[in-house]
């Protein structure tokens, strides 16, 4: 574990100071290799690269209705309680943004100009199940993608060396509503559900965490126009503003829950209190190197640092949360006195796929807006055609673009078809 003491100069230079994992550049190379294999090759490039990254050989990818009963059998009545409460909680703070979304008109009597809101219709989540089968971000992807409309959403998950899905995987995706589940992990499974497969139509957009070739075939595909994806996404970290009246049990154990991730992963406490420091540092032995505490003069320094280090979530520890909140601009999601774990397993209601790597500066956490696309609907009356014809003709040949200037006299003149 590293403490250190923050100084005003420090600010230009924090991933290098907090330890912010290097970007994804050395990994696009391998996966672009990938993705260009799987888009050539189909169904055999997937069976190759699964056979080759997984050690199983796949003869169906789909996974049928008695892989799923087998599933519910090894899930006991706990778990299933467990998923299900998850299920409803997510469920009813998506249909709230559901219902918080309109179609926005503006109707006079010139014509008509409006914004409609409509689900993007097929949908493909990602729930990775090699260091950990990630249930909750199952319910995370498929859950809004169903409630904001998607006419189908399929789910793909790596398989275990016995050839099958992780058990607690298959019964999330059933109880979310999945309509589909395919055995195939890694950049493979991006490139597929982008690509398509002889088995499997291309999808329109792509969610979920997963390791570093993950993500890259994911940016890789954007880039390319292939399909939209959440945002971008890297190892999970957590930045806590803590006061000298915290819990250090409660903050450390939060901090140590992220660091659980992966060696990449970042727990971050900042605190204006030495003493607090010195409490908390003595209960973060585990994971000693992917902690960093830094002390402060003030909390302005603490929403200084956090604000410029954008991290995916934020804690804050204080009698004083108020204040503090109004200081805050850069972060994935905000956790008042409470710990990530809470919104980690869907216990707020909030989605946990969030805006990892700085990237809280520019992107949102998924939410019901992810799943849908607007469409612009617009109409003018032919008074006033007439009347702006000149308009739109004068502005499309200040940019040189003399076929616009007749559409628009053209239009001007001849009126309603």
């Amino acid at each position: 574990m590293k403490m250190v003491r923050y100084e005003k100069g420090d600010l230009g230079n924090l991933d290098m100071l907090l330890g912010r994992a290097e970007a994804l550049s050395k990994k696009v190379r391998e996966a672009e290799k990938i993705v260009d294999y799987v888009k050539k090759e189909g169904v055999q490039a997937v069976a190759e690269l699964t056979e080759r990254f997984d050690g199983v050989r796949i003869c169906e990818l789909e996974v049928g209705e008695e892989e799923i009963e087998e599933a519910y059998k090894k899930c006991s009545k706990k778990d299933l309680e467990a998923i299900r409460v998850a299920k409803r909680r997510i469920e009813r703070f998506q249909k709230l943004q559901k219902d918080g979304i309109r179609d926005t008109t503006l109707a006079t009597g010139e014509g008509l100009s409006e914004l409609k809101w409509l689900p993007i219709r097929r949908v493909g989540v990602y729930a990775p199940a090699g260091n950990a089968p990630l249930v909750s971000s199952v319910l995370m992807g498929v859950v809004p993608a169903k409630v904001a409309g998607a006419q189908e959403v399929v789910l793909c998950t790596p398989p275990q060396k016995d050839g099958l899905a992780n058990p607690f995987i298959l019964v999330a995706a059933r109880e979310a509503g999945a309509d589909r589940v395919l055995k195939i992990g890694g950049a493979q499974a991006i490139a597929a559900m982008g690509y398509g497969l002889e088995c499997l139509e291309p999808v329109q957009l792509i969610v979920g965490p997963g390791n570093a070739y993950v993500t890259a075939a994911k940016q890789i595909l954007a880039a390319r126009g292939v399909v939209k994806i959440d945002m971008p996404a890297g190892p999970s970290e957590v930045v806590v503003i803590a006061d000298e009246n915290a819990n250090e049990r409660v903050v450390a154990s939060s901090m140590l829950a992220q660091a659980e991730h992966g060696e990449d992963s970042r727990s971050i406490c900042i605190t204006t209190s030495e003493e607090f420091a010195e409490r908390l540092s003595a209960r973060l032995g585990k994971f000693s190197d992917r902690m960093i505490v830094v002390l402060v003069s003030s909390m302005e320094e603490a929403l200084e640092i956090s604000n410029e280090y954008a991290p995916e979530h934020l804690e804050i520890f204080s009698e004083d949360w108020r204040e503090i909140l109004k200081g805050v601009v850069n972060a994935g999601a905000v956790f008042i006195n409470t710990g990530t774990v809470y919104g980690d397993y869907g216990i707020t209601g909030c989605n946990h796929i969030l805006p990892t790597g700085g990237s809280a500066k520019s992107y949102s956490g998924l939410s019901i807006m992810t799943f849908m696309r607007g469409i612009f609907i617009q109409k003018l009356e032919d008074k006033a055609r007439k009347k702006f014809a000149r308009i739109a003709a004068r502005l499309a040949r200040i940019e040189g673009l003399e076929e616009h200037a007749k559409a628009a006299e053209i239009g001007g003149k001849y009126g309603d078809v």
